[in-house]
């Protein structure tokens, strides 16, 4: 809620030239308001979104809700007059068409939305647009088929046995457009991975790890 006060009250206050956002800095933690609470961004996270954290008082950042967990994973950005979605990564913003790739990108992990007003996401560069990890796309130009690993590389697929063995089925055709900012990997998709320290093989339809041994 708000609080109607008298005029005289505000004497003394200067009103800052930069609205009120949900991108703040409280000394040298940046953090992003969302579901009630200031939640605070890494440093690798908050650089890579190329967003601008407005300095505030201590004071003012001390009477709001703060979670203690850090977010160290994929922040997404809106204008808080449209329902586009995009992905804050590299100091660009990059189109989100489905909530599958956004649900892709935080990999079981929360989901964090920041909205701001139109200038500040206009601030930001526009990058190419975010296709779903682990799906399997071809460009219109071509007929090559590739996997989408992570969020800039694709993987040439080779053989349709393999994509049976990961339980991957069909292929999307997007515009050669939507693999502006990828880049094609040298080794090709397999079925030996590793995600993290921990190793895999595909058979059957599924990812089965190994023991380290």
């Amino acid at each position: 809620g708000w609080s109607e006060v008298p005029a005289a009250q505000l004497t003394g206050y200067a009103v800052a030239p930069v609205k009120l956002g949900t991108t703040w800095a409280c000394g040298a933690q940046r953090y992003v308001a969302s579901g009630g609470a200031l939640r605070p961004l890494s440093a690798a996270a908050a650089d890579a979104t190329g967003l601008t954290f407005v300095a505030m008082d201590p004071v003012t950042c001390a009477s709001v809700p703060r979670s203690s967990s850090v977010l160290t994973g994929p922040v997404f950005v809106r204008s808080t007059g449209a329902a586009d979605l995009f992905l804050a990564e590299g100091g660009k913003r990059r189109a989100v068409s489905s909530m599958d790739t956004v649900y892709a990108l935080a990999a079981g992990g929360p989901v964090t939305v920041v909205q701001v007003e139109q200038a500040a996401l206009d601030a930001i560069p526009l990058g190419g647009p975010v296709l779903t990890p682990g799906r399997v796309v071809k460009s219109a130009a071509g007929p090559d088929l590739f996997l989408v690993d992570g969020t800039s590389t694709l993987r040439h697929v080779v053989s349709f046995a393999t994509m049976t063995e990961l339980g991957v089925t069909g292929w999307s055709e997007v515009p050669a457009a939507q693999l502006t900012g990828y880049a094609v990997a040298p080794v090709k998709l397999g079925t030996t991975w590793a995600c993290g320290a921990q190793r895999y093989v595909a058979s059957g339809g599924a990812l089965r790890p190994l023991s380290a041994a």
